[in-house]
């Protein structure tokens, strides 16, 4: 809750920015009955067979003259290999376009991870960099931060896995 918070005040500290669609993991469609109409999260995104993904938030905002849609995912758990193999399939669900189409957005979406700790951090963008293909295709469309540095200003802090800026919020 947050990442949602500092992103509501993040909006609303400039005119210039919109948000369009938020949405939570705890957020539910469906009915609670069996069924093909049963109960899921908003967040899931499939983009398979039987594949599909479910971050712990979807928003879609304008910032300037800019629209990007984004996955977010708080990272809480101090294992980065399980972090990472998430973020993987965030790759498949990005190469696939199902963020994008949820949104009718024409650009790729971002992911934004934010992790508790900023040790925890730096682990998830070093392996990150290791997955075949992530540094050539992915680099700029995944985001870092940690929690405390987006409490502050949720607009601030970003890098990609290599450390630059993101520059997503500017």
């Amino acid at each position: 809750m947050d990442w949602c918070i500092a992103f509501d005040g993040w909006v609303a500290a400039d005119e210039g920015r919109q948000c369009l669609a938020l949405w939570h993991y705890f957020d539910k469609t469906g009915s609670n009955r069996s069924g093909p109409a049963r109960m899921r999260p908003e967040t899931r995104i499939d983009f398979g067979a039987d594949a599909y993904i479910i971050p712990d938030g979807l928003v879609f905002f304008e910032n300037a003259d800019k629209r990007i849609a984004a996955a977010v995912e708080l990272e809480n758990r101090t294992d980065p290999k399980r972090v990472v193999e998430k973020l993987k399939v965030h790759m498949e669900a990005i190469r696939s376009g199902a963020v994008t189409r949820r949104f009718e957005h024409d650009k790729a979406n971002r992911v934004l991870s934010i992790s508790t700790e900023a040790s925890l951090a730096v682990r998830i963008m070093e392996r990150m960099l290791a997955v075949p293909g992530f540094r050539e295709q992915f680099l700029p469309l995944f985001a870092f931060n940690v929690l405390d540095s987006v409490k502050a200003d949720f607009g601030s802090g970003w890098v990609l896995a290599d450390g630059s800026p993101a520059g997503i919020f500017v």
